[in-house]
């Protein structure tokens, strides 16, 4: 599977014309080289595709292949695209399907056009003002165990969402592409390239609100999916300061030690009613007693 995105994100797919013109031009330049299409799709500024090839033939030499006749096709055909100095950037990503079928490889090409739109959003910041309030506990022996329960449960969320943003970060610092514009000196265009490979990965943190969403289902009834959220979060925020070198390691979260768990609503999961700290499901006709 490639990931190929356009130079200085120029947003050259929001024509249509061009859209299908690529698409004509890259099922062409595949069929010379007996290399089927499984899926193709294009957003607004990068393209996503799907292909079937013998392996005899590298992934470079079809990704040369592509980018060469789409770049001067594409030039030649549309006016508008002649001024820029290049059309696509030097690095794209790959990665081979495994065990993955072809359908699942297919619905995720077709679905990357609206979550990448997402993914480039930044997450919103609250203005407005936040303070902390301290409550003693006034709660029975069984609650008491109920509440540690869910903090161990949290810890595991957080470690496992830490984990995975370790992995990602270092698939990210091993993309070769990545290590070479790290040498080059600071502009705005390769700070782009650099955030796209990141994005490519997955390295980011709507990435890993998507990862634990899995985890989270496991553990749904002691964590909600907000607080879990917030877990994932934080867990990206810390391997995000490794990563850009604003620390040195971080710590996975041990059994013993105290760890805060956040909530984004006041509705549901953890939450503060008429001087009552209740943290688990309103109760129901099917669930009269929910474990609060």
């Amino acid at each position: 599977m490639f990931s190929v995105l356009d130079r200085y994100r120029r947003k050259i797919f929001l024509q249509t014309e061009v859209e299908q013109r690529f698409k004509e031009l890259v099922h062409e330049a595949c069929e010379e080289l007996q290399i089927q299409i499984v899926a193709l799709e294009c957003d607004k500024d990068h393209t996503h595709m799907f292909p079937n090839a013998l392996p005899n033939l590298s992934p470079v030499d079809m990704m040369a292949k592509i980018k060469g006749v789409t770049y001067k096709k594409l030039r030649e055909e549309f006016p508008h695209l002649r001024h820029l100095p290049s059309l696509w950037t030097r690095s794209y990503f790959v990665s081979t399907a495994g065990n993955v079928s072809s359908e699942t490889i297919k619905r995720y090409v077709e679905i990357r056009k609206s979550e990448v739109k997402k993914e480039l959003k930044p997450m919103a910041r609250k203005s407005t003002s936040t303070y902390t309030l301290e409550f003693a506990l006034n709660i029975p022996t069984w609650q008491q165990h109920r509440l540690e329960k869910k903090f161990k449960i949290a810890k595991i969320v957080y470690n496992s969402c830490l984990g995975e943003a370790l992995k990602r970060n270092q698939a990210v610092k091993a993309d070769k592409a990545y290590r070479t514009l790290l040498k080059e000196s600071k502009s705005r265009e390769r700070d782009k390239e650099l955030a796209d490979i990141r994005l490519i990965y997955g390295f980011s943190e709507y990435g890993i609100h998507r990862f634990v969403k899995e985890t989270q289902h496991q553990f749904e009834e002691h964590i909600g999916s907000f607080e879990a959220q917030k877990l994932a979060t934080r867990a990206f925020q810390t391997v995000e300061k490794l990563h850009f070198g604003k620390s040195k390691k971080v710590h996975f979260k041990k059994l013993n030690v105290d760890l805060s768990i956040e909530n984004k609503s006041n509705k549901t999961g953890l939450r503060y009613i008429g001087g009552n700290i209740i943290w688990g499901d309103k109760p129901t006709n099917k669930n009269p007693k929910p474990k609060n």
